[in-house]
């Protein structure tokens, strides 16, 4: 920004404008604000690289150019304070989990409930990467036209920080996404909880009807190791069946296999190769009849 801000925040004519916009050019910066008091057609005096934005307050000028950027410093030195609390968050909830006995599904709901008092890191990534990436591009436009090093941030080093804040955007560390996923999950475990109740039922039933159907009486086992040793030995046949299966589709597999090889070894008899050329012959002869 050229020009003088008085006592009551407006912002007065200062010299050399035309020489602090081509100073401006050369150091890369994409906009430059001026006093409203000088306004002039500076397209037709100057072959401009630059945007040149006309300001009366010091106010306007705050609008203009700090407030974005504002908050973008603002979040970039808040990112290592926000990383610091949610690895102790992390670190403390891990520390205070404690195993459940219980064989009741639901009864592990309160890892999730817990889960969700975790905070995580609620800073826009998106945005953020984008403003490293132009404060990069304006720093290569600037030491590209200035010839020479910057005595602050290197590419190199805006570089490295892209590359970590790519893998914290990567980790996706807001926590409060998953707020509603952790409300749910106390129903979840007791749908999935009732789910195995009845199929454990459903199983007790199949083998009851299984014990009942075979012959009763006995001084054996009660009805139900009898219906136990019967599940067994249907089990049982049912591997044996399909493995002997298997062995015979094997066997099968290979005695074609050497018969058609087998076939394609066997010689070529002389009666063989004389068939082909007495129906040839046969042909000529009708062709010449």
């Amino acid at each position: 920004m050229c020009g003088v801000v008085n006592l009551f925040g407006g912002i007065e004519a200062v010299g050399g404008l035309d020489t602090k916009i081509r100073v401006a050019i050369d150091n890369g910066f994409e906009q430059i604000l001026v006093p409203k008091v000088c306004a002039a057609n500076y397209d037709k005096r100057l072959k401009l690289q630059i945007e040149v934005i006309e300001v009366r307050t010091f106010y306007e000028a705050l609008m203009h150019t700090l407030v974005d950027g504002l908050l973008i410093l603002k979040a970039l030195a808040e990112i290592e304070e926000k990383l610091k609390v949610a690895t102790g968050e992390v670190a403390k909830f891990t520390k205070n989990l404690k195993p459940v006995t219980s064989t009741n599904l639901s009864d592990y709901s309160s890892v999730f409930t817990d889960a969700k008092k975790v905070k995580g890191v609620g800073i826009d990534w998106t945005a953020t990467i984008a403003s490293v990436e132009k404060l990069k591009d304006l720093l290569s436009t600037r030491l590209s036209r200035a010839a020479g090093t910057s005595p602050g941030l290197s590419v190199a080093q805006l570089d490295q920080i892209l590359t970590t804040m790519q893998s914290l955007k990567s980790l996706d560390m807001d926590f409060t996404k998953f707020s509603k996923a952790f409300d749910g999950s106390s129903k979840s475990l007791q749908s999935l909880g009732a789910s195995f109740v009845n199929y454990k039922n459903h199983v007790k039933k199949a083998q009851a009807s299984v014990g009942a159907g075979g012959t009763g009486g006995g001084s054996g086992s009660g009805p139900g190791s009898s219906s136990s040793d019967q599940t067994t030995m249907i089990v049982s046949i049912s591997v044996g069946a399909v493995v002997l299966l298997i062995i015979l589709g094997i066997v099968i597999g290979i005695y074609l296999y050497l018969h058609h090889v087998h076939k394609l070894e066997q010689p070529v008899s002389k009666e063989d190769d004389k068939k082909p050329c007495s129906i040839a012959k046969s042909k000529d002869e009708m062709r010449t009849k």
